[in-house]
């Protein structure tokens, strides 16, 4: 559900608006570079720890509560979605709130992830990212029938 949830959060609106807003720029090199492969370095490190955390709670579901695997199941889905929001932030000008809350959330989860079965870490965090997709689909929903329909003429 974790991958479903990043694939949505990435794929959504945010790279067609990327590659809309690129090509309309007066510089498309530097913003594709920075966005491309700055940022994207982000995103891959976020999805590569969030791998790592899978396996952690796929191993360890009841316990294990030390700091590096809370920051780990934390802070896997949380460097994602901190390279989603540098992404359009870059893209579009704005960073997306959804982002922002989901990052806080991130945070709040890391706070009191010792507390918690490595499982229930992961399913809250798996929650957070869900929960950023659907908000940003429902808050751009306009914005997204608008670049399908561009791109079907």
């Amino acid at each position: 559900m974790g991958s479903i949830a990043m694939w949505w959060i990435y794929f959504n609106i945010g790279a067609g608006r990327a590659s809309r807003m690129i090509a309309a720029s007066s510089n498309p090199g530097a913003i594709a570079r920075l966005a491309y492969t700055y940022i994207h370095a982000i995103i891959v490190a976020g999805i590569i720890v969030c791998a790592a955390a899978d396996e952690i709670v796929i191993k360890h579901p009841d316990g294990h509560h030390s700091l590096a695997n809370v920051l780990t199941v934390a802070g896997g889905p949380a460097l994602f979605l901190l390279g989603c929001l540098l992404f359009k932030w870059a893209t579009a000008g704005w960073p997306p709130l959804s982002h922002i809350a989901g990052l806080i959330a991130f945070a709040g989860l890391a706070l009191m992830g010792g507390g918690l079965s490595t499982l229930a870490l992961g399913i809250a965090t798996t929650a957070v990212l869900v929960v950023v997709a659907i908000w940003e689909s429902v808050s751009l929903k306009d914005e997204a029938a608008a670049l399908k329909n561009h791109d079907a003429h």
